[in-house]
């Protein structure tokens, strides 16, 4: 690969999804960094339809679990920051402004979604 000067470019060059974890808990300070970032993604109209959850407790792990399927690499991370797609600030405001939408509740699913990923 050719060298990458630019900062921005280089950074996504260098992105690797790590699929190993050791059982080492992350800072808390960490963790709320890493949560800034996400809040810093492209999102629709500025909405940020989405939340994460951060997820330590071993019974609620397994709820997950039974819910999704055992992931592995799940089990290895001590901690996990869950990202859903999250409606409840949008439609509370669209509800407040009598606004309505051409795109019903699946379009602004499928767009809470999107900034959901982004976020992740």
């Amino acid at each position: 690969m050719q060298r990458i000067k630019n900062p921005t470019l280089k950074t996504i060059f260098q992105h690797r999804s790590i699929r190993k974890f050791k059982p080492k808990q992350v800072s808390r300070r960490l963790i709320d960094l890493i949560v800034q970032e996400g809040q810093r993604a492209p999102t629709a109209c500025g909405m940020q339809t989405y939340s994460f959850v951060l997820v330590t407790d071993p019974n609620l792990r397994k709820e997950i679990f039974r819910a999704i399927g055992r992931q592995k690499c799940m089990e290895q991370a001590p901690t996990w920051i869950v990202v859903c797609a999250d409606l409840a600030r949008q439609l509370e405001l669209f509800k407040m402004l009598k606004v309505k939408t051409e795109f019903g509740s699946l379009g602004k699913l499928i767009r809470s979604i999107i900034d959901a990923t982004l976020a992740a």
